[in-house]
């Protein structure tokens, strides 16, 4: 008896005896969910590039937070670390045990020992006499420089910084620079800080000529760290670097809002470096910290903020959320495998059955 194949049912309507290929109605069938499936994807994709290139203006600060936690830190939650008062001053009482008032060393650490314990009155009582003595030390000239911006004597304090790093100019893994940068900032008079920042080369104030103001620089263009044309005044430790381009910029900026957390300008310069790295939640929470301290700035960072509260909402509006789109492109995967498996089923050759005795 002649063997017999079973007719196979094939989707589309067709009967076929099972050789192993799969009808053209079949793969008919079947297409267009792998089209489907294989557009999905694209569309996606093709979404997902632009929201890659901007998704910075919607990212939220929890985000941010873990880009740059550091800096988030000292934004968001800046106090100065608890002072342990009694080792510092059993420390300060076992160094005036054994003077040693011959030596800068100990007059550094009994000097430290007073700053660190708020008590910048007497470490200037014993670091005046010795900065006269000892010209060339680098610390007795760094504690003093310290000692007269905590008195608020910041002329005085420039200079003692600017000898500091006259003698080194590394001091303090290069970061001294930012201390120096905004004790000249400091000493000019309030109409000239409504204008800049203390890291200068973030100053967007245009030429004196043109009446502009910090911060006419569109949100969309980079913030200019070159100098304007026609600006004049610039501070001097500007003849000897940029801080814009030094490999610690960051960290400078935070050392400064950890020694300075009640000063206005430390906040503003961490707003712009924020909104420079697209990090505009922290840009937005540094300014206002800065507006809180009683910046000169106030009116202007004010509509700072605004702007950027708005470019942030309305990029939020239009970028999906991540979630949303894991959700489609995971949909549109699964989606593609179930075409490819059931056209691979449909492909296989299907068992034969037994003939009849």
């Amino acid at each position: 008896m002649a063997h017999r194949r079973r007719a196979t049912r094939i989707p589309g309507g067709n009967y076929r005896a099972n050789l192993g290929i799969i009808s053209e109605s079949a793969m008919t069938g079947f297409e267009p969910l792998l089209k489907l499936a294989m557009l999905t994807l694209l569309i996606l994709g093709a979404a997902m590039s632009p929201v890659s290139g901007c998704i910075w203006d919607s990212d939220t600060l929890g985000s941010e937070k873990r880009g740059r936690p550091k800096l988030a830190d000292i934004i968001l939650n800046n106090t100065k670390p608890a002072v342990d008062v009694p080792n510092l001053q059993a420390r300060l009482d076992s160094l005036l045990r054994t003077p040693r008032p011959e030596e800068p060393s100990w007059i550094n650490d009994v000097a430290g020992a007073h700053l660190r314990l708020g008590q910048a009155q007497k470490a200037a009582e014993l670091l005046i006499p010795a900065a006269a003595r000892w010209t060339n030390d680098y610390g007795i000239h760094a504690n003093l420089g310290t000692t007269y911006h905590l008195m608020g004597r910041y002329a005085d304090a420039e200079h003692h910084i600017a000898r500091d790093l006259e003698l080194n100019p590394d001091a303090h893994f290069g970061l001294e620079k930012f201390h120096l940068a905004l004790l000249q900032y400091l000493v000019r008079p309030k109409s000239w800080q409504e204008q800049r920042l203390y890291v200068d080369e973030f100053s967007t104030a245009l030429a004196a000529a043109s009446g502009a103001r910090m911060g006419a620089v569109g949100l969309d263009g980079d913030m200019d760290f070159t100098p304007f044309a026609g600006v004049t005044n610039l501070p001097p430790y500007r003849e000897l670097w940029n801080l814009a381009t030094v490999t610690n910029l960051e960290a400078g900026l935070i050392y400064m809002a950890e020694l300075n957390p009640r000063e206005p300008a430390v906040f503003e310069a961490l707003g712009a470096y924020c909104w420079r790295k697209r990090d505009l939640n922290l840009a937005v929470a540094a300014f206002e910290r800065a507006i809180q301290l009683g910046s000169p700035k106030r009116e202007l960072l004010v509509s700072k903020v605004d702007s950027l509260r708005e470019h942030i909402r309305k990029a939020r509006l239009h970028n999906p959320p991540v979630w949303l789109l894991s959700l489609y492109v995971g949909g549109a995967v699964l989606l593609c495998i179930a075409a490819v498996m059931a056209m691979r089923r449909l492909k296989s050759p299907r068992r034969r059955e037994r003939p009849a005795d």
